[in-house]
């Protein structure tokens, strides 16, 4: 039982082993500066993009460092229930935060952008990602 919920919450914190959002963020910049046509709406969105990026960022370092705590716990013969506990409520409240600085940062880039490019935005980015996962 203890080892099942040491795996679930592995696989949790560890997103299935990719960099969260960091694919997708990364190709966005490009077709960001060519679909939003007004100058100030653009800037805004670059800026909070990058604002965005840095978050994400964030998260993906703070998963790996609680990887290695994890790692660390688990080879400890001697480590307690109660300091896996405390990782996993430590952590989980780092996710629930950042996860929401995340959210805040893409519902600001938002407001920049009207449906229509955001629409086209994705669309070249996951045909730029589809180009250079072959």
């Amino acid at each position: 039982m203890l080892a099942a919920t040491v795996l679930a919450v592995f696989l949790v914190l560890s997103m299935g082993g990719g960099s969260f959002g960091e694919l997708i963020s990364d190709h966005l910049e490009k077709p960001m500066k060519t679909t939003v046509q007004d100058d100030g709406r653009r800037k805004a969105a670059l800026q909070e993009l990058a604002l965005l990026r840095k978050s994400i960022k964030g998260f993906n370092k703070g998963v790996a460092k609680d990887i290695k705590s994890l790692n660390k716990l688990v080879d400890d013969y001697e480590s307690t229930p109660e300091a896996f506990d405390a990782l996993f409520a430590s952590a989980f409240d780092r996710r629930k935060q950042e996860l929401g600085a995340i959210w805040e940062g893409r519902a600001a880039m938002m407001q920049h952008i009207q449906p229509n490019e955001w629409t086209s935005m994705v669309d070249s980015a996951t045909a730029q990602m589809t180009v250079n996962s072959k």
